[in-house]
């Protein structure tokens, strides 16, 4: 587990296995779309909180994403 959120300098803000989306509160993820599904898990390992989307819609992910984020610690 540590080594997917260990730097990897060669990549920017991505580690081995996730995204660097806020540091300030440690939230990682990843996800993607193709046309007609997108997807994301998104983990907050300090507070335990972990989020999946799944959706049949190409851009679901983003708003929903930004959703569930206002509302965690």
């Amino acid at each position: 587990m540590r080594v997917l959120f260990s730097p990897k300098p060669e990549a920017g803000d991505w580690r081995y296995g996730f995204d660097i989306l806020d540091e300030g509160r440690g939230l990682v993820g990843h996800g993607g779309s193709c046309i007609g599904m997108s997807n994301s898990l998104d983990l907050l390992p300090r507070s335990g909180y972990k989020f999946v989307i799944l959706s049949n819609y190409t851009n679901a992910r983003s708003p929903l994403r930004e959703a569930i984020w206002a509302i965690l610690p």
